[in-house]
């Protein structure tokens, strides 16, 4: 079965988004204390900062486990 390097990318990027997002719903939950919508996630996420902000406190090592 072969597929079109187009039709790979996509799929990439749909798994992708799938990764993030449960992702960010397990940060805003251990922010928020329960499991949130993902509503509720993403704007926790948004308001926060978004990736560039999750990004710098993770190579401040905030998140890294001693």
């Amino acid at each position: 079965m072969c597929t079109s390097a187009r039709e790979l990318e996509k799929k990439m990027t749909l798994q992708r988004q799938q990764v993030d997002s449960s992702f960010n719903r397990w940060v805003a939950g251990v922010n928020l204390g329960h499991s949130p919508s993902f509503e509720e996630a993403f704007w926790h996420w948004y308001h926060h900062g978004g990736r560039d902000a999750f990004n710098k406190r993770w190579n401040r090592g905030e998140f890294r486990i001693a």
